[in-house]
């Protein structure tokens, strides 16, 4: 894929484009100075996905996210940020963003992230579901209300905040061979495989 990295800080798009060299993916980088030479340029590079420095760009906001996704809809978009944007992230989420990735991200999940999006399924990395799972849980009603049993739920959301079965037993004083049950049973109910896979379901359903 043709990777657009837009930052009004130079290291950022420079340690990605090196992080990325042995990639399969063109890396094109770009220093921000507004929405519209940013749309410019993904024309001109013929940018397939565009990687947003969101702390570098304090003043790029979620309705201009909304205005590049309408005027190049071929663009997927991935932002870069740190988990203080809580309602910016909450934003990209049900505003379809293919993914949201911290600075302290793996390489191995910015190519999980890039792979994602060429599978066309959203990826957020497991400190932004953390940050995310919780407030999504408290502001409406979900589908895991009727999937779920109380427990099950209480150790839904724990996992999703990527606590391991120790740590779930520790802090609903259980064994961890009973959270592995409940863990084996609710992913079951749910149709997910992985701790990643529970978090994405809560925050969707």
């Amino acid at each position: 894929m043709r990777l657009l990295i837009s930052s009004k800080n130079t290291l950022i798009p420079n340690g990605l484009k090196h992080t990325l060299l042995t990639s399969r993916h063109d890396v094109i980088t770009h220093y921000y100075h507004s929405l519209e030479q940013l749309i410019s340029k993904a024309i001109l590079e013929r940018s397939e996905v565009v990687l947003l420095d969101k702390a570098a760009v304090t003043t790029f906001t979620y309705p201009e996210i909304k205005s590049l996704r309408q005027r190049l809809p071929h663009l997927k978009i991935i932002v870069l940020s740190t988990i203080e944007y809580l309602e910016f992230m909450h934003q990209c989420y049900i505003g379809g963003v293919e993914a949201y990735l911290t600075y302290d991200c793996s390489t191995e999940e910015i190519e999980e992230a890039l792979d994602s999006i060429e599978e066309q399924r959203q990826f957020f990395c497991q400190k932004i579901l953390t940050a995310l799972t919780p407030l999504f849980l408290s502001n409406r009603e979900t589908t895991i209300d009727v999937l779920l049993t109380d427990r099950e739920k209480e150790i839904a959301l724990l996992i999703a905040e990527g606590n391991t079965n120790k740590q779930i037993g520790e802090l609903l004083y259980i064994s961890p061979h009973t959270v592995h049950s409940h863990r084996k049973s609710l992913m079951k109910k749910l149709g997910v495989s992985s701790a990643r896979e529970i978090a994405i379901y809560l925050l969707s359903n």
